[in-house]
């Protein structure tokens, strides 16, 4: 029996999300736009920033997050990366 999100204690959850940021940051960061990765535990979320103008509705790389995130949530937040100097 496979154990899902909702069966999870928060540590758990949160140790899971952990272990799956690690694990997607090499394949998908500073890669198709992506410039940040983050986890959203109280929303049992992984959340990437993407930067702003890259066309996610047809990236091949964003439905394969998707997949690999599953069951949890993946949040897409469009934001410019940031650099020395802003602000």
């Amino acid at each position: 029996m496979t154990m899902g999100p909702s069966d999870m204690s928060e540590d758990e959850c949160k140790e899971t999300l952990r272990q799956l940021k690690a694990s997607l940051r090499g394949e998908f960061l500073g890669k198709h736009g992506i410039h940040g990765m983050g986890m959203r535990s109280a929303e049992d979320a992984i959340c990437i920033y993407l930067q702003p103008g890259v066309e996610r509705t047809e990236s091949e790389a964003i439905a394969r997050l998707r997949e690999r995130v599953a069951p949890h949530k993946l949040i897409i937040v469009e934001d410019d990366a940031a650099s020395i100097g802003d602000g």
